[in-house]
Parts: structure tokens; sequence; C-alpha cells
């Protein structure tokens, strides 16, 4: 059965505090944009230019085609860009402070308590040698400095949650005796553990039904409301960014061609590539055998 709020008990709740994530744009709102620089043979910019800023609470939802550059922006900010794998440029700011300038370990502190991630593919996240109690409970002891007794207790909580059933006897099981579904509960379930200021969710409902879909991004949209929690929702669908975010940003090739509230931009997309991906979207009026439209070549390659 899933629960709401009310099964997840508020360790280090702080309604009254102020978050703002700023990417791209200085602190004082001075264009900096930011960019990857991945070697290819030759610099190629897998994310080129971009800005945008999430305020405290507010969710927004960071949407394009597979390979457009939306994870690496994602694992930009929690820097988990390998050096000899991509140079970042540009400014990142979290509670006024440019993470690209934090020291490794600082970051470390930083990542699973001030900002928790949703990672797309589970198995490769997950540790297969250690149970998943062991795994929830880490950050639980690391960060909020909880008793191995005290984390187990939070880790029942965070899987019942979840949607993870009989908790007790499941706590010592092991990353390969879940289904791929479950193995993605289980991620959601560490992300939200020490109840993090900002959350990356990257396609936080791969591998799971229609059903647990909506109760997971119920649950991140009530999480975000009661605690003020900035969300960061990176999908492919346009559905769940026009249900759960307040703002969108249309990322193509590296960019970020229009950025807006949903509203806007969902009822006046200004530009091409956006308009593509709107119209290829099944209706469920018209004519039933009406061709679904195509994004051109042209609207791909077009940098307005």
């Amino acid at each position: 059965m899933f629960c709401g709020m009310s099964c997840l008990p508020m360790v280090n709740a702080t309604p009254n505090r102020h978050v703002d994530v700023v990417i791209g744009l200085g602190p004082n709102g001075m264009s900096d944009q930011f960019s990857v620089e991945v070697p290819n043979g030759e610099i190629v910019k897998a994310v080129d230019g971009i800005s945008f800023k999430i305020k405290q609470g507010e969710t927004l939802g960071l949407i394009g085609e597979s390979g457009c550059g939306k994870s690496v922006t994602a694992l930009s900010i929690i820097r988990l860009i390998p050096k000899y794998s991509g140079k970042l440029n540009g400014e990142i700011y979290f509670n006024n402070r440019n993470l690209l300038e934090l020291s490794e370990n600082e970051m470390q502190s930083v990542r699973g308590k001030e900002i928790g991630m949703i990672f797309q593919e589970p198995m490769t996240s997950l540790n297969p040698i250690m149970n998943i109690g062991e795994q929830i409970s880490e950050s639980l002891i690391k960060h909020l400095r909880m008793s191995k007794n005290s984390s187990i207790d939070r880790v029942l909580e965070l899987l019942q949650m979840v949607g993870i059933a009989d908790g007790k006897r499941r706590i010592k099981d092991y990353p390969h005796q879940f289904s791929g579904g479950q193995r993605q509960r289980i991620m959601i379930a560490m992300a939200l553990s020490c109840e993090p200021s900002l959350l990356i969710a990257d396609e936080p409902t791969t591998s799971l039904d229609v059903t647990i879909q909506a109760q997971i991004l119920e649950l991140i949209k009530e999480l975000s409301r009661n605690l003020g929690l900035s969300v960061l929702l990176i999908t492919h669908n346009l559905g769940i960014v026009a249900r759960y975010a307040d703002n969108i940003a249309v990322m193509n090739k590296g960019k970020i061609v229009e950025y807006g509230s949903c509203e806007d931009v969902y009822k006046n997309p200004r530009h091409k590539y956006t308009i593509g991906l709107l119209n290829s979207v099944p209706r469920i009026t018209g004519p039933i055998f009406k061709e679904l439209a195509t994004i051109q070549k042209e609207d791909i390659n077009e940098k307005d």
C-alpha cells in the first residue's frame, strides 16, 4: 500500500529553509552561461551555454529527447562528471555557494544530504554486494548521525513509503533479488532519506507501472509543497511535465531552446523544436488514423 506524507516523519524538517538553484547566471543574475566540454577526437559541448533558475519549492521540468544533455546537466550539478571526461565551465550556485568552487570533501557533504538524486539506471547505481537496508541507512548514519538501530527504523518507513512490501524481511535482500521497478523504488527511498533541499529526478519513474508512477510523482509533489523542496524533474514525457512542473526548459543538442512557465510554453510554443515535440504527442480527439507529426531535420538543427 502506498503511503503519503503521514508515513514520512520529519527527521530534520526545516519548513522555512531558503533554497535557490542558479545555473549559468552568476551570483547577481549576470550572464555566465554553463557548458560541459567533452573530448571526442575534438572538443564537443555536451551542454552548450545553458542557464536556468529553480526557486524554493519550485519544480523545473527539463525535457528533451535522449542524448540532448539532460542527464549531463544533472550530473554536473552534483559534480559527478569525471575530470578526465569533461570540463565544466561557468557557475552553479546552490544556496549562494558556487558548487564548482567547493572541494571534493565539501561536495560529499552536499551530495545525499542537501541534494538528492534519483538515477535513471538503478542496477548500475546500487551496490550488488550490500543489502538494500545497508545501502539506504548508509547516508542516514553519515549525514544525520543516526544510530544503526534508528536508521533501520527509518529505512523501514522509507520502504513502505515507496511501496516495497514486507520491508522487515526484504531489508536484508540484495539488489538482484528485486525487479527493475522495485530497484527504482529503492533508489527513490535513498534519494529522499535525508530530506534534501533539492531533488534531482532523472527519469524517476523508469520501469514503474502506471499506478506507482502516479503515486511516486504525487509524493514528490507533496514533498515539494510541504517542505519547500526544489525539484529538477528530467523526463521525455510531456504529460508528466505538464502535470507536475511549474516551469519547463526544452533542451535540444545541448542547448535550452525554450524556457518558461508550463502554461506559457504549452499554450504558446515559440521554437520549432518545441512545436514539433508537442505535435508528436498522440491525441484522443480528431481523426483516428491521422498520421503523427514528425520533427523535421531543419527544426532540430535550428539554433534560434
